[in-house]
């Protein structure tokens, strides 16, 4: 116990965040089990065990989660082509805008962008 002269702490299992192979919602696995991909009610079913009620508490959690987290995750970006960078480019050159510091410096970003584009 905590204050008694022989403690020396508890181990703290770390547990990552993963996908269970049945079900497809996520649960929290022990990292120190690489073995298990199923969730607990998944595991049970498997085994032919009833489900109780904190096993469907679990489910239903389960998917809150993967609701919110779909709910919640950035819309991917567009991707620019090369066309498009090089438009970009025509609009704000700074010969178009009496060689303004912004002009410049977003010229400048968008042709590092155009040979990330270019793949070079």
């Amino acid at each position: 116990m905590p204050g008694d002269a022989g403690w020396t702490g508890r181990s703290v299992i770390n547990y990552t965040l993963e996908i269970c192979a049945q079900c497809r919602l996520p649960f929290a696995a022990d990292s120190t089990k690489p073995w298990l991909r199923k969730c607990t009610p998944c595991w049970k079913l498997g085994k032919g065990y009833v489900l109780g009620k904190a096993d469907r508490d679990q489910q239903f959690l389960a998917r809150q989660l993967d609701d919110m987290a779909r709910r919640c995750a950035p819309a991917p970006a567009p991707a620019l082509s090369r066309d498009v960078v090089t438009t970009l480019i025509t609009l704000c050159h700074p010969d178009k805008h009496q060689n303004s510091a912004v002009a410049t410096r977003a010229t400048a970003m968008l042709l590092d962008l155009r040979s990330v584009v270019n793949g070079r």
